[in-house]
């Protein structure tokens, strides 16, 4: 009997379009995972596949999809109240509330989010769902999953919308505002677990496939752009942390060839689809080796 898999799909904004690729050469070769995990945009891939959109309807969604339906408008006006708070609070020289944490507000990105998944919660899914998280005032990973799979205390049941949870794992700091729930201040999962490996290896899950779509090199690239420079700097931020957890957690590692691409240009994503469809072509043989398949 086959192995249970489980799949990680990691954060990388339009990137992110790559684990769609993935998903399309998995299942042309029968290959189902019985568990799913997604941290930052691999928790929107990874919840519509949850969801059952079929990899066809989701090639299409991210074709259309245009960054003005994520990014809050006004950015300029936010700017200028930020700014202002910041010298405000350093000139009075003690704590004032109610001052913005982020550049965006994030609310067109929730509003996107409940427009694909409406009020739906995790125990409501078609297939078994984990979204990571990171609590800023407790400095630890947050999950969010079905009740049957909840395993510790730092587990938040189902009882949260999956829009919520997903909007909480894509805060990048700084750029989104931080989402609220009882006592924490939730940001990107990916300052925790880039690629969530541990979380998706849930008792039952035998084998591991972990999607990483950061596409750093090692090779240093000249920064010219304000965007090239704050990826540069995230992506550094979680390199170790995320090789250190793919060597422990994950037993296939897909990396598809992003190298050189920007993760903030949603014109590439059919190439960044195709490239995941790529890497994990290359990676079917190691990964029915490791789930105990017939090797054809």
């Amino acid at each position: 009997m086959a192995k249970k898999l489980g799949l990680a799909l990691g954060g990388g904004f339009s990137r992110g379009a790559a684990h769609i690729g993935v998903l399309k050469i998995l299942e042309e070769a029968g290959i189902k995972p019985a568990v799913i995990a997604g941290t930052s945009a691999g928790s929107i891939v990874a919840a519509l596949y949850a969801a059952g959109w079929t990899v066809q309807e989701m090639e299409h969604f991210s074709r259309t999809l245009s960054p003005r339906e994520l990014i809050d408008d006004r950015l300029t006006a936010k700017l200028w109240r930020l700014l202002v708070h910041e010298v405000r609070h350093r000139l009075r020289r003690k704590p004032r509330a109610g001052g913005p944490l982020g550049v965006l507000s994030g609310q067109r990105l929730a509003a996107f989010l409940e427009r694909l998944f409406g009020a739906r919660r995790f125990d409501e899914l078609k297939l078994p769902l984990v979204v990571t998280a990171t609590d800023l005032v407790s400095g630890r990973r947050i999950l969010f999953m079905p009740a049957p799979l909840c395993r510790d205390e730092f587990v938040r049941l189902a009882r949260i919308p999956v829009a919520s949870a997903i909007r909480a794992s894509c805060t990048v700091p700084g750029l989104f505002e931080p989402v609220r729930l009882e006592k924490m201040l939730l940001v990107d999962g990916a300052i925790r677990e880039a690629i969530p490996a541990e979380a998706v290896r849930l008792p039952g899950i035998e084998a591991v496939v972990a999607v990483d779509v950061g596409g750093r090199t090692e090779e240093r690239q000249p920064l010219e752009l304000f965007s090239e420079l704050v990826t540069e700097a995230w992506e550094l931020a979680v390199s170790e942390g995320k090789r250190k957890e793919l060597e422990t957690f994950a037993d296939v590692v897909i990396e598809p060839e992003l190298k050189k691409t920007p993760p903030w240009d949603f014109s590439r994503v059919s190439q960044y689809m195709r490239a995941g469809e790529q890497a994990a072509r290359a990676k079917l043989g190691e990964i029915r080796r490791v789930l105990e398949l017939d090797v054809r």
